[in-house]
């Protein structure tokens, strides 16, 4: 694994070489792990550099499985340019509707990879166009009933609603999903938190356009804590993989430059961490922290707070083994095949093992589970 994390650190810039030259297998089984973590394309410019910089670390790179690299990498740069053109697209809708609206996550991240990973990118001086991308997420500022009134309007399949967000078939290449709120918790006093807190923040997301990509975008202040949200969420719900701690590593570097210096200043971690504790997010950002020097080689004055070494390894295994969004654990896949009973014993060990980050969330999780069943029926029969 580590050999993995070092190609990761090549392909940022964070690493000039690798400690040595992988084999054929190894080189199989380095693009797997890309692919299972969603990194293939950033993971493909590393593979680039070393040809440019180290060719003798490449030279057990199996042809066939450069090229298949290569066509991938290609496709994840055409499918960015679709979505941002989709992007900006459905903001332009929104907004003749009346709407403001934000691109969360995915294109509203991507664009700081370009500012943070310093070495040229061999394929098209583009980073952002090499992170792997799925679908547009969009915050739109309104009330539920009237933004999804607005979707019907336009004729817009539009699909489940869910505590934050609404699925909408808009396009038929790329897939949307219409936030109310940009996260959620299981906790009802921590989601009453989350709430507040989205409400004070939403005004200047709301406003933060950018020419480049012609779409609004959360600030690097707000994702700091949003992209930890998201993933904290995902770790609880089904699995997380490595694309959104580079995500959020990306962020982390990009907070430092917003501040003209060469870290994150003490006013900025104490801001965020005040924050993140008023959020009960505290713990789970220590050991983030620790995944985000491990596998990424983040510097020490870069972290948000000092690493947890020991929430840390559990939570770096958790990513090795789900993969992204926990599509490749074999845990939940087996238990899936099983007996409702033995898939209800799974989830409720899981959420078992979660409790070193947050007991309460733990505590609610199967309460909020039935509550938000019934949720669903009720809201979306009066929609």
């Amino acid at each position: 694994m580590n050999l993995f994390f070092e190609l990761i650190q090549v392909s940022i810039g964070t690493l000039p070489k690798l400690s040595s030259a992988p084999s054929a297998t190894q080189w199989n089984e380095l693009y797997t792990i890309a692919k299972r973590q969603a990194i293939i394309g950033i993971c493909f410019q590393g593979v680039q550099l070393l040809y440019k910089n180290n060719p003798i670390q490449v030279k057990y790179l199996p042809s066939k499985l450069k090229m298949q690299w290569l066509a991938v990498a290609a496709n994840i740069q055409k499918h960015n340019e679709k979505l941002n053109l989709r992007a900006q697209e459905i903001t332009r809708l929104f907004a003749i509707g009346g709407f403001q609206s934000c691109v969360l996550k995915g294109q509203g991240v991507a664009m700081l990879y370009n500012n943070v990973i310093k070495c040229e990118s061999i394929l098209n001086k583009k980073h952002m166009s090499l992170r792997q991308s799925g679908d547009i997420d969009l915050w739109v500022k309104g009330q539920r009933k009237a933004v999804i009134a607005f979707m019907r309007q336009m004729n817009w399949n539009v699909g489940a609603t869910v505590i934050h967000h609404t699925d909408a078939k808009i396009f038929d290449d790329v897939e949307t999903e219409i936030h109310h709120y940009p996260s959620y918790t299981f906790s009802p006093f921590r989601w009453k938190k989350y709430k507040k807190w989205f409400n004070e923040q939403a005004n200047v997301q709301f406003q933060n356009y950018d020419s480049s990509t012609q779409f609004y975008h959360p600030t690097t202040e707000f994702n700091l804590v949003y992209l930890l949200m998201h993933i904290y969420r995902h770790v609880f719900h089904e699995g997380i993989g490595l694309r959104q701690l580079m995500d959020y590593y990306m962020v982390l570097c990009t907070a430092s430059a917003n501040n003209n210096c060469s870290q994150l200043s003490n006013r900025v971690k104490s801001q965020i961490m005040d924050t993140l504790k008023y959020l009960g997010l505290e713990q789970f950002a220590a050991a983030v922290m620790y995944v985000e020097q491990q596998v990424f080689g983040l510097k020490n004055e870069y972290l948000l707070c000092s690493p947890n070494k020991e929430t840390g390894i559990f939570l770096l295994n958790e990513i090795m083994h789900a993969g992204n969004f926990g599509q490749f654990d074999q845990r939940t896949k087996k238990a899936h095949n099983g007996s409702d009973l033995r898939l209800f014993s799974y989830n409720t060990l899981r959420l078992y093992k979660m409790v070193r980050f947050n007991p309460s969330e733990v505590i609610w999780a199967p309460f909020w589970k039935i509550g938000h069943w019934f949720y669903r029926k009720i809201v979306w029969n009066h929609l």
